[in-house]
């Protein structure tokens, strides 16, 4: 692909489809210093054709396309023949979501963060790593994140940290340097069909990773193993099975949290603490120390970073799908404890409006936990949206049973019908925003 010269872009101009990325991607180019321009059609047109020649401000004002712009959509297949013959600059400063990061990543030491479950923790965990060891990494997430006052944290040196979905179109555009995989179970229902052409994008994607590229992988996860038997690269793997080259265990809960010790090669590298509740959480913990080692990372700032961070409460400017901008509480409410803070947040702000619960499932197997979180907070909550992506019709007929103010959508894109009616609210509880 071309990239493009970050430094030299003034304007940015997003365009067509909804895109998890996207406002992570406006987040790095705000922070930059380029101005931001958001058209909120869902599907781009022929009529839109404007928009990559002369596009129209709020104000009426009417700004040509220049070398120093770049219009982002959210995917390749969004421009077809008939939209790029009616524009009028040239396609090369035309770029999807996809291209932007793989610009971000160009010439960077890269680690990307993959699997249908904890990528976001493990990109989270990895970055701040990175971070409190002064390595002033870039990386990006598509969850709101406390330490970064943002879904990115915009460093400037030549490490990134990325978490990506599987969808095709990232999977076949970012050529990172290195992939910490999670878990493989099922995700993406819409592009692939079946668990099989899931597993396989994974295996393609790390088969494409550069010769001196390596794999961290989660070998409690059948799957996971699987796929790592038919990758050339250097393979480090983690977990707790006593196979694992770096194996964690744990040695029990505190005030401070879980406690937990963790093994290289059999021997003991070190003892911490974690303030995440789960176990599952222990196992990431073990990839970002081993991602962590590999690119050189000293052990104390590992250890402090994994002690410190969490996925906390962040008041601020939440833009979703570029239909209303609000002040509003958001809480990344992956964790239990999470969800007491944030009523206790509410008491003593001694707030009256209520709150909106958004959650993001793709097995069923997640549905009697978001049964159990809607019970907890049912006194406090306007409405409730499960973006069951893969299991909507299970999650339709269990969850609206006993919950009237329940919504079940297939997608993001549904969300939006039902955000234009939310009245005044205090905050939003949820796993994606």
């Amino acid at each position: 692909m071309k990239y493009f010269d970050i430094e030299q872009v003034t304007a940015v101009w997003f365009v067509g489809k909804h895109h998890r990325y996207r406002m992570t991607v406006a987040e790095v180019f705000k922070r930059y210093g380029k101005q931001l321009y958001i058209q909120t059609n869902e599907v781009l047109t022929s009529d839109d054709a404007r928009f990559f020649s002369r596009i129209s401000t709020s104000s009426g004002e009417l700004r040509p396309c220049t070398a120093k712009t770049v219009v982002v959509v959210s995917a390749q297949n969004e421009l077809t023949d008939e939209v790029i013959e009616k524009a009028r600059v040239s396609t090369e400063y035309i770029v999807t979501i996809a291209q932007v990061i793989e610009t971000l990543r160009h010439q960077k030491n890269s680690v990307v963060t993959i699997g249908t479950h904890g990528k976001t923790t493990t990109a989270v965990l990895l970055g701040y790593c990175l971070q409190q060891a002064d390595y002033d990494p870039l990386v990006l997430t598509d969850t709101t994140v406390g330490q970064f006052a943002g879904r990115a944290l915009v460093g400037g040196s030549a490490y990134m940290v990325a978490e990506l979905d599987a969808s095709r179109e990232l999977f076949e555009t970012i050529q990172p340097t290195a992939a910490l995989v999670t878990t493989i179970g099922y995700g993406n229902p819409d592009e692939y069909t079946s668990v099989r052409e899931y597993t396989q994008a994974f295996i393609s994607f790390l088969r494409a990773l550069p010769e001196y590229g390596f794999v961290v992988a989660n070998v409690d996860d059948n799957r996971v193993q699987d796929v790592i038997t038919q990758v050339s690269n250097k393979i480090i793997t983690y977990g707790t099975v006593p196979s694992a080259e770096w194996r964690i265990e744990s040695t029990g809960t505190t005030d401070a949290g879980q406690s937990f010790r963790l093994y290289h090669l059999q021997n003991l590298w070190g003892d911490g603490v974690t303030q995440l509740p789960y176990s599952h959480d222990l196992v990431y913990i073990a990839g970002v120390v081993a991602a962590a080692v590999t690119l050189g990372v000293p052990q104390d700032s590992i250890l402090r970073a994994i002690k410190s961070c969490t996925f906390g409460m962040l008041l601020y400017t939440m833009r979703y799908s570029d239909l209303y901008t609000r002040e509003v509480a958001v809480v990344n409410s992956q964790h239990p404890h999470i969800l007491e803070n944030s009523i206790a947040y509410m008491r003593e702000q001694d707030m009256t409006q209520p709150i909106v619960l958004v959650y993001e499932i793709t097995t069923a197997s997640e549905i009697q936990y978001i049964a159990d979180v809607f019970a907890r907070l049912s006194s406090h909550v306007l409405q409730s949206v499960v973006i069951a992506s893969g299991c909507e019709q299970e999650a339709a007929v269990y969850l609206q049973q006993g919950h009237e103010n329940c919504i079940v959508v297939s997608s993001r894109a549904d969300l939006e019908e039902y955000i234009a009616d939310w009245p005044p609210i205090a905050m939003i509880i949820s796993n994606t925003f």
